[in-house]
């Protein structure tokens, strides 16, 4: 009897994400691309972790060789990304390189969006202002009459 030992086939794994530069609290998508290495072949599945340093973001199935992970928690500043998988019977486990990347502080919104909020504010300071004066000439006429 003959007996064939067949290895799980290495893997590779490639980490992106859109957009990129992230803008720190809106929607960022990873995906996370795991190939076999020749002479292995076929399309790896099974599960992807998605961290940030040592922090995990979140996990995902890979199905044909591919997962997907959406967030919207990235916060400003440096980011270090990477992604594993996990390996599975015929895969062997893999690591992705680091993907670093900055994500921006939000711009604040400006034009008409912005006017519409500060309208209001400045509209009651002027009001306010003009109460103000009001009551002080009414105290000066007051007070000219009573001398």
């Amino acid at each position: 009897a003959v007996v064939e030992t067949v290895d799980a086939a290495s893997t590779t794994i490639k980490l992106t994400v859109s957009p990129n530069p992230i803008v720190a609290g809106q929607a960022a998508t990873f995906t996370v691309t795991v190939a076999a290495i020749a002479p292995g072949s076929g399309n790896p599945s099974g599960t992807a972790g998605i961290f940030d340093g040592k922090t995990q973001l979140g996990s995902a199935a890979v199905v044909d060789g591919t997962a997907t992970f959406a967030t919207g928690a990235i916060t400003a500043g440096s980011h270090a990304f990477m992604a594993t998988y996990d390996g599975s019977a015929a895969y062997t486990a893999a690591t992705s390189g680091i993907l670093a990347v900055t994500a921006s502080l939000p711009v604040p919104a400006t034009g008409a969006g912005q006017s519409a909020t500060v309208w209001p504010g400045l509209m009651l300071l002027v009001v306010g202002l003009l109460l103000v004066v009001g009551s002080w000439r009414r105290r000066l006429a007051v007070a000219r009459l009573s001398r």
